[in-house]
């Protein structure tokens, strides 16, 4: 536990504007726990950037690629 809240605050004080959006698909219902978990020490804006899709998740990849270009 120690070593996650290491690493989360590692990333987002030093390295904040890296991740730009990151999508976690075809989630497992133990990631999702896993991922309540982890969560819980990540800043707001952080976790506003990840996105876990389910099997149905082509549609918002479309649209999310298609905002980009």
């Amino acid at each position: 536990m120690e070593f996650i809240k290491q690493f989360a605050f590692e990333g987002q004080s030093y390295y904040p504007e890296i991740l730009g959006q990151l999508f976690i698909i075809n989630t497992s219902p133990i990631f999702v726990g896993i991922w309540n978990i982890i969560k819980v020490f990540l800043e707001e804006r952080t976790k506003n950037k990840i996105f876990l899709l389910g099997e149905d998740y082509k549609n918002t990849l479309l649209e999310s690629v298609t905002y980009i270009l």
